[in-house]
């Protein structure tokens, strides 16, 4: 029989590996501090699954030499947020910070292979800075910083969005704070709605309680739409009810809508202007105003 306090048993599922030690090391699992010096069973994602998304990635970047860094972040960003979240609870932070160095090292080989007679600075220049003030050499000139990093790889575009007046710029999610991380007791279902099925008359129970555990688990690189629901507590401004009953599907059924029309003079990207609500609910609140924005 399988017993996982066994030493040395490890359980391998869905991704994620379990395993009992009676001792263990802070530096080498990154276990809680609280457990660490003492026995217990360790959650961290499976290091094959790393190594098999990490190649994954790989490829990506390979059959991907001539697009635009542009496109190419786009494609790659839903990739990294999805992933994030999955593996967003138990001794993560280690194999994120594993992941997010690969990466910076297919990007920069990618950039090389791209443009074979640009220098180190060029390419440095082009993908990874951003200037915001202009020095005369480059020891003097400061950058932007993205989440307090000045190295972020990027893309610009171009046209222009409908929330900001200038070009648009993308940057590559970083898979180490695109969402938190959370202790895997924060996601044990609670005694009182573990019987709960779909068909329960208590369903929306179980339903607030995953959006509760969605909330806390939002990252710093959490896209905009997350950070108005958490601004708006998970409620729709039109009709009173809640936005997000369920992380599937979710993204295209909110749109942005603006309190104040662009076409009667309203701030296109300033947060004060902005609510998120249901899809038909922009479409009623417009055919109620009469406008199109």
């Amino acid at each position: 029989m399988f017993r996982l306090k066994d030493k040395g048993s490890q359980l391998d599922f869905i991704g994620y590996t379990l395993k009992y030690q009676d001792k263990w090391s802070i530096k080498r699992h990154v276990f809680y501090t609280d457990h660490a010096g003492s026995r217990g069973i360790a959650l961290y994602p499976n290091k094959d699954k790393v190594k098999t998304f990490i190649d994954k990635i790989r490829e990506i970047f390979k059959k991907s030499m001539n697009l635009y860094s542009y496109n190419l972040i786009a494609r790659l960003n839903s990739i990294f947020i999805g992933w994030s979240n999955y593996y967003n609870m138990g001794n993560s932070s280690h194999y994120r910070d594993t992941v997010r160095n690969a990466i910076y090292h297919i990007v920069w080989k990618w950039a090389k292979r791209k443009h074979r007679k640009w220098g180190r600075i060029k390419i440095a220049s082009y993908y990874f800075l951003t200037p915001k003030v202009l020095g005369t050499k480059r020891y003097n000139t400061q950058y932007f910083k993205v989440i307090n990093v000045k190295w972020v790889f990027h893309g610009k575009t171009n046209s222009k969005s409908r929330y900001i007046d200038n070009s648009k710029t993308i940057y590559l999610v970083d898979v180490g704070n695109a969402s938190q991380l959370l202790t895997f007791r924060k996601y044990v279902i609670l005694r009182n709605i573990i019987g709960i099925h779909a068909y329960h008359k208590d369903y929306m129970k179980i339903i607030e309680f995953n959006t509760n555990v969605n909330f806390k688990a939002l990252g710093k690189s959490a896209p905009f739409k997350q950070r108005l629901i958490v601004k708006q507590n998970n409620i729709c401004p039109h009709c009173k009810g809640t936005l997000m009953e369920s992380s599937i599907g979710w993204n295209k059924a909110l749109h942005i809508h603006h309190i104040n029309l662009i076409a009667k003079g309203g701030a296109r990207n300033k947060i004060d202007n902005l609510v998120l609500i249901h899809s038909w609910c922009h479409k009623d609140q417009h055919r109620r105003n009469g406008s199109h924005k």
